[in-house]
Parts: C-alpha cells; sequence; structure tokens
C-alpha cells in the first residue's frame, strides 16, 4: 500500500504541494471532527454528577458550534485542493504525452497501436483523474483520523485504547491482504481496457470499409467480443476484492462490540467511572467510521497503480 501511495505523490508532480495541503486540511478536518467527543463528555458529566448547571449546555454547544464549523472549513478547503490537484496533475501529463509524442520514430505506429496511446490519454488518464487524489487524501486521512481516535481512547483508558489499535491493525492488514490479491488482476483489466478502445477505434474508423463490402457481422463480433472481455475482467477484479471486504466489515463489527462490552465490564468492576464508560460506549460505534471509508477506497489503489504505470510507460517509446 505504502508504494502505490508514493507513486500517487510522484504522479501529482508540480501540484505535489497542493496534495500535502488537502491531506493537511483533511486531517484538521479529522481533529475537529473528534471534538465532538469532547462535548458529549461535557454533557454526559453534568447528567452523572446531576450538576443542573445551565452553562454546561453553552459549553457543549460552543465546543460542537467549533466542531461543525471547522470541519466546514477545513472539508472545503481539502475537497478544493483534491479537485485541483486531480484535474491539474492528468493536464500536465497530458501535454507530456503529446510533447513525447512528436519525438517517436515514424516507424513507431508500424509496430504499435495508436489505440493504446488512445486509452491511456482517455481512459487511463481519467480514472487517475478522478480518483487519484481523493483515494490518497481518503486513505491517509482515515488512517490518520483513527489513529488520533486511538489516540484519545488511551487517554481515557489504556485497555480500551489498546482493544481499538489491535482493531485498527487487523483492519490495515486485511487490506494490505485485498491490495496484494488484485495486483495481478489490475494489469490485466487495464490490459483489456486498452484493447476495447482500440477495437472501438478500429470499428469507427473503418465504418465505410465494413458498409461497402458487407462486413457488419465480423466487425461487430470483434467490438462485441472486446466489451464482453472488459466486463469479464473488471468483474474478476471485483469478485477478488469481495472476500477481504467482507473479513474487513467483521473486523469493525467485531472489534465494535468487544470495545462496547469491554467499557461496561469495566464500569461494573468498579475500575471505569461512569461518565468515562458511557463515552466510551459512544465512541465504540464511531472510533472504526474513518477507517471504515479509507478501507474502502484502498480498494481502487492496484486499480490506479496500474493506470500510472501504463501512463509513465509513454517514456519509454524511442526518440
Amino acid at each position: 500500500m505504502y508504494g502505490t501511495l508514493k507513486k500517487i505523490f510522484a504522479f501529482a508532480g508540480s501540484k505535489k504541494g497542493l496534495l500535502k495541503k488537502s491531506l493537511l486540511f483533511s486531517f484538521l478536518s479529522g481533529l475537529f471532527s473528534a471534538m465532538q467527543f469532547a462535548a458529549l463528555f461535557v454533557v454526559i458529566g453534568a447528567l452523572v454528577s446531576d450538576n443542573r448547571d445551565g452553562k454546561f449546555i453553552w459549553i457543549s454547544l460552543g465546543i460542537m458550534t467549533v466542531s461543525l464549523i471547522g470541519r466546514i472549513i477545513t472539508t472545503y478547503f481539502s475537497t478544493m485542493e483534491q479537485t485541483e490537484t486531480g484535474y491539474c496533475m492528468v493536464a500536465e501529463k497530458r501535454i507530456h504525452i503529446g510533447d513525447r509524442l512528436r519525438y517517436i520514430p515514424m516507424g513507431y505506429f508500424n509496430k504499435n497501436s495508436i489505440g493504446n496511446i488512445t486509452a491511456i490519454v482517455t481512459t487511463t488518464l481519467g480514472d487517475v483523474e478522478n480518483s487519484a487524489a481523493r483515494v490518497l487524501v481518503s486513505v491517509l486521512g482515515g488512517f490518520f483520523n483513527s489513529v488520533a481516535l486511538v489516540i484519545v481512547l488511551l487517554v481515557f483508558d489504556w485497555r480500551i485504547g489498546l482493544v481499538a489499535a489491535a482493531g485498527v491493525l487487523i483492519y490495515l492488514a486485511a487490506a494490505e491482504l485485498a491490495l496484494r490479491k488484485s495486483v495481478a488482476l489490475s494489469g490485466v483489466r487495464q490490459h483489456t481496457q486498452e484493447s476495447l478502445v482500440e477495437s472501438v477505434l478500429e470499428y469507427i474508423q473503418g465504418m465505410g470499409i465494413v458498409k461497402a463490402f458487407g462486413l457488419e457481422r465480423d466487425s461487430t463480433q470483434s467490438i462485441g467480443s472486446a466489451i464482453k472481455a472488459s466486463c469479464r475482467d473488471n468483474l474478476k477484479l471485483t469478485k477478488a476484492s469481495v472476500p477481504y471486504d467482507a473479513i474487513k466489515q467483521a473486523v469493525v463489527r467485531v472489534f465494535s462490540v468487544m470495545l462496547l462490552l469491554a467499557s461496561v465490564w469495566f464500569w461494573l468492576d468498579g475500575s471505569l467511572p461512569l461518565a468515562y464508560g458511557l463515552i466510551l460506549v459512544i465512541a465504540s460505534f464511531m472510533v472504526f467510521n474513518d477507517l471504515e471509508n479509507a478501507g474502502n477506497m484502498a480498494s481502487l489503489l492496484q486499480m490506479l497503480a496500474a493506470s500510472m504505470d501504463t501512463a509513465n510507460s509513454i517514456d519509454d517509446t524511442p526518440v
């Protein structure tokens, strides 16, 4: 996973600074989101102690207001930086490919299909354009936010924090296994996508000859086979990750229940105050949310890695 994330940073080129800013704002958004636990703690502490002073309402409201405004601002800037990074870095890559094509030998296309290059600058870079920056920020941002929440749980109770940390580590291990499983299939899927674009171009460019000589059936079978192959390989890639997605879901649910039961158990044996127990029960439903979202996005990483490798392969053409 680390290697793929590193590729996205390298692919960003001159927009790497914007990508880092987006990550920073995403992390700050997670911190503002975590402030809601402080507001809950204030309210629960007042309820447990039967304190009816109205100032606790205003303190809680103030914390939630800061949390909400902070999340709105940081999420706005994070999304804007992601969008600009995604479109601009791919625009730079398309310009680079166009510049590279000016220097390749004239005989290059006698052995290589123009459909491959067309697929790279359209479908392949389209995948990177729409997903790369968003996936990177979601994966790293979700991981950072989960780590921040685990640290908060360690402050409340080190035993609960260790249970949450174990859940995060096991979830990341399952995500890494899913990523490795899709390595080979991502390359096959990328090749199939290129073949599909090549078949469509061949079909369109040869439309006059097809109609003149009555070759509609043969040409239709060719493009039909390419579409079916694309469907088959995309489904293979999806199905390969389904078992690991189930494992990740199971890890999240099991450790959420473990956090809940542990909080209740420690309160019953008197080693955890009631206010802490209640806030940790609530936290058990929320601590893995960002990590789960990051894991869902991580399934796209290997596909993006294959797309970026294909786009970078243009630099290997002779001059």
